[in-house]
């Protein structure tokens, strides 16, 4: 049950309007998946809620009129979940414009989608976690509640770490690059499901072409097919003799698929495909999972409906894997 948010207001402003934005993201170790972490006000101060005047659901039962229901469906989730929708204030973690502060306290009005009765349906969400982060072009989500008060480019770029813990981050980018990454600070211009979905054909395929190359091995769950680390060359995961997996665009365009991404090592000798076998007559044929695009910089253009991309980062000696 939704009953008050607090706030905390700054009337401390930033020399130059910020251009872009970052929000640390961290890797869960159980879960794999990703997370960050926000505060909604410090010091606290009340603030009035707002009425929804927005949402297209009826007003949320269990609250004072002053809700929506906001309905959230989710592959990690078997129903629908059911939250609440509310205004409030928020402070952004970290402007990235070069000549403006490195953390300033900037106001944002946003909506949130509170913890509902039905978020125990996400068991598989890291521990804690208290609801999502919208990175759509929705009219309620985060990305477009913050271009809309700071008139940043409607651009959101993904830079996921691939090691787990509160020792590295990866990054949200929002408003658009240059995109600074570490360890060599190299300047690049340019899910909710850990491991990518194949149907049934398609994964056979990918199974066909590892198993030429490799010997197979015992699988360890939730992977079905495993090989021999060695029989790749035992040294890294980007050894010549692992197969590329070439994902064609419209167009032509590929994005490459590497080692890092297509085989986790689950043992010192043994490796296994990060793709599961979503069966036959699926929805999608391919759904790309989060490991996938670990140590990639992908950027979503969504005024010019454009999708931009790199292949793995670490071929280039840097990764999404900032220390802390």
């Amino acid at each position: 049950m939704v009953s008050e948010f607090t706030t905390s207001l700054t009337k401390h402003k930033p020399k130059q309007k910020p251009r872009a934005f970052a929000i640390p993201i961290l890797k869960d170790t159980i879960s794999g998946l990703y997370y960050t972490n926000m505060t909604v006000g410090k010091p606290p101060l009340n603030v009035p809620r707002h009425r929804c005047t927005t949402c297209f659901g009826p007003f949320g039962p269990t609250c004072r009129n002053d809700t929506c229901i906001s309905g959230v469906e989710s592959d990690l989730a078997f129903t629908p979940t059911v939250n609440y929708l509310v205004n409030d204030d928020l402070m952004i973690l970290r402007d990235t414009s070069p000549s403006a502060y490195l953390a300033p306290k900037l106001p944002l009005r946003a909506s949130f989608a509170c913890v509902g009765d039905g978020f125990q349906a996400y068991t598989k969400l890291p521990y804690g976690s208290n609801g999502g982060l919208g990175l759509g072009n929705a009219s309620t989500s985060f990305v477009s509640a913050l271009v809309s008060s700071y008139k940043i480019p409607f651009k959101v770029a993904l830079c996921l770490p691939s090691k787990p813990g509160n020792n590295y981050s990866g990054a949200v980018y929002i408003g658009g690059g240059p995109y600074v990454l570490p360890p060599n600070r190299a300047r690049i211009s340019s899910s909710l499901i850990p491991y990518g979905l194949l149907e049934t054909s398609i994964y056979k395929s990918l199974v066909k072409a590892f198993g030429g190359k490799a010997k197979k091995r015992k699988a360890v769950a939730p992977s079905t097919d495993c090989f021999s680390y060695k029989s790749f060359g035992g040294k890294s995961l980007l050894d010549k003799e692992i197969p590329v997996i070439s994902l064609v665009m419209g167009g032509g365009t590929k994005w490459d698929i590497y080692g890092p991404n297509s085989l986790v090592k689950v043992k010192k000798t043994v490796v296994c495909l990060a793709f599961i076998d979503a069966g036959v007559g699926v929805r999608f044929p391919v759904e790309i999972g989060g490991y996938q695009v670990e140590d990639n910089l992908i950027e979503f253009d969504l005024e010019a409906s454009k999708f931009s991309f790199t292949s793995s980062l670490l071929l280039h000696n840097t990764s999404c894997s900032r220390p802390l």
